[in-house]
């Protein structure tokens, strides 16, 4: 935007119907680049306008909840440091943004890290970060020993240990707490359900990356039996037939040494064609549907 240095235009309203609308259009199709061009941009206004908020305090504080936004959109791309930094200050704008799933969010920028000991680190700080957490997301207190709290990240989170315990729960206790517990029960479920999310993804961040239910990626594996299986999420899941028959095609046309093999098992394990084996397995073998998605896949492997 050529005029972002211009403190009268940002305070314009045609500035604001084009942020809005930028901003709206990337959280309702989730695009993690654009988001990330957006916050880079909001950057540099700030930059550039060093008597922003002292001029225009409405439009700067906008402004940054506009970033925020954006970055949890943009989340796989950012900093460690602005990744913690948004546990810490703005967790609670999670549950702003529809269909968010944080749990496939931090999963893509795990991945980046190589050093499964360093994810290991970075789970354990966001742990942490939630633990003490103060941002409030109920309105209802949290009782505890007798002792009313304000309902914040980390005070449920206490709650929820001092029932469950520390180390990983399972599914059934995890349902009993949420059927057991007096806290709980004082809830509307909106409030219930942003619990849901806070206790699935605290719990799904003590998994190790070291270990197979905690691996973040998702790849072809052979089996003894020679059955080719997909591993995702710490499963083993079967490749339907039909896409099976394209996988053979696709490591029949890199079966030229061992550089050619490896980009066979890169890209089956690449998120499009993971989306696009889920998506094919929703319909009926030899429908319509089904061969459109198979003919998408295809296309993939041949480029």
């Amino acid at each position: 935007m050529s005029n972002e240095n211009n403190l009268s235009y940002l305070a314009s309203e045609d500035f604001s119907q084009k942020i809005n609308s930028i901003i709206d259009e990337i959280v309702n199709f989730d695009q993690e680049k654009e988001a990330f061009e957006l916050v880079d941009l909001i950057k540099k206004i700030f930059a550039k306008n060093d008597k922003l908020e002292d001029s225009y305090p409405n439009i700067y504080e906008w402004l940054c909840g506009v970033s925020i936004k954006a970055q949890f959109i943009a989340l796989p791309y950012l900093s460690k440091n602005d990744l913690l930094s948004l546990f810490n200050n703005n967790f609670n704008i999670i549950f702003d943004l529809p269909d968010y799933i944080l749990e496939d969010k931090i999963k893509k920028w795990l991945i980046e890290t190589k050093d499964l000991v360093e994810r290991d680190n970075v789970k354990k700080e966001i742990i942490n970060i939630l633990l003490k957490s103060d941002i409030v997301i109920t309105g209802k207190n949290v009782i505890i020993d007798n002792i009313k709290h304000r309902g914040t990240v980390g005070i449920w989170l206490k709650d929820f240990n001092i029932m469950l315990g520390n180390d990983s729960t399972n599914n059934l206790h995890f349902a009993q707490y949420f059927a057991d517990s007096a806290n709980i029960k004082l809830l509307d479920e909106s409030e219930k359900q942003k619990l849901m999310i806070l206790f699935k993804f605290y719990e799904k961040l003590k998994i190790s990356s070291t270990l197979l239910t905690g691996i973040e990626e998702s790849f072809v594996a052979v089996l003894p039996n020679g059955e080719i299986n997909i591993f995702e999420g710490g499963k083993l899941k079967k490749i339907n037939s039909e896409v099976l028959e394209i996988y053979n095609q696709i490591k029949e046309n890199h079966s030229e040494g061992n550089k050619n093999n490896d980009k066979v098992i890169e890209f089956a394990s690449t998120p499009e064609i993971r989306n696009l084996i889920e998506i094919s397995e929703q319909f009926p073998v030899g429908s319509l549907e089904r061969r459109a998605v198979d003919e998408e896949i295809k296309k993939l492997s041949s480029q």
